[in-house]
């Protein structure tokens, strides 16, 4: 079973963003948040937590703190299934105002077409919990024409906490065709999210229901021999009047007897204005 012993990914902002989707920039690192098939998409059991700090603007930025537990089931030939949990806090730093929380359970069937070609189904389960705390979002004073606030007048504002806690479901497919070593060298899926189309506002009378939200993902092995492995990657994401692109290539370079030791860097741009950057040392030691 191999380890990650270091992963470092950088966030370079390119101009300014205005909103992502959770954990979206490290999506390469958390497959089972793009896609709930990846639950059954390979042999290991593993477990990965991951922490983000990206700026969205120069005064506000991403704290996210992400864990995942992986366990494949497996019958007397091959692997029948996968389950996945995690758990997430999503928060913004600098201003205290907006913090989420989450529990997901992902469960994945794996069909063989062939003895290096399969397909996965999933379905995701997730629970998320949503605080908003108004008294960083208001003046407490009370404004007069031709005068300007007066802190001495009360404003007439609500100063709260307002919670929302929601489910939400997804169904994914994916297909994968694999070497004889195990490394992946074509797959391709697709994932709908919030199926049931949750009402997550913090107005408590609001109709305006979540978006359906559809991730295309791809990726093609371009090189590979005893040292290389060269793999470009596509997500293509969808929701509401929104599309986002991303793209761009990994490379993982053997550094060990028999491929057991590896670095690997990534390099991604995305059309939200984003370029991303990673490195992975791997071990199977």
């Amino acid at each position: 079973m191999k380890k990650v012993f270091i992963t470092i990914c950088l966030g370079l902002m390119a101009g300014s963003l205005l909103g992502q989707n959770f954990m979206h920039s490290l999506y390469k690192y958390t497959p089972n948040r793009v896609n709930p098939a990846h639950a059954s998409s390979n042999d290991y059991q593993s477990g990965t937590f991951l922490f983000r700090n990206q700026y969205a603007s120069a005064n506000i930025k991403f704290i996210t703190s992400y864990a995942e537990f992986n366990q494949p089931f497996f019958n007397k030939k091959s692997r029948r299934s996968g389950l996945s949990l995690s758990l997430m806090n999503d928060q913004i730093n600098g201003i205290d105002v907006y913090s989420l929380n989450q529990i997901s359970a992902s469960y994945a069937v794996n069909i063989p077409l062939s003895k290096y070609s399969e397909m996965s189904i999933g379905l995701n389960s997730n629970f998320q919990s949503k605080s908003l705390k108004t008294n960083q979002l208001t003046t407490g004073s009370q404004y007069i024409e031709y005068f300007g606030f007066d802190s001495n007048l009360p404003s007439g504002e609500n100063q709260d906490i307002i919670n929302r806690n929601y489910f939400s479901f997804a169904l994914g497919l994916n297909w994968q065709k694999l070497d004889r070593h195990g490394k992946r060298l074509f797959s391709a899926g697709y994932a709908l999210h919030n199926l049931n189309r949750s009402e997550n506002s913090f107005y408590e009378n609001s109709e305006n229901k979540s978006p359906f939200s559809s991730i295309l993902t791809a990726s093609a092995t371009i090189k590979e021999n005893y040292q290389w492995h060269i793999l470009q990657d596509l997500l293509i994401r969808h929701e509401g009047p929104v599309t986002e692109i991303i793209t761009g290539p990994s490379f993982s370079y053997a550094i060990g007897n028999m491929r057991s030791e590896s670095i690997k860097t990534m390099i991604r741009y995305s059309t939200a204005n984003n370029i991303m950057l990673g490195l992975v040392y791997e071990s199977e030691n």
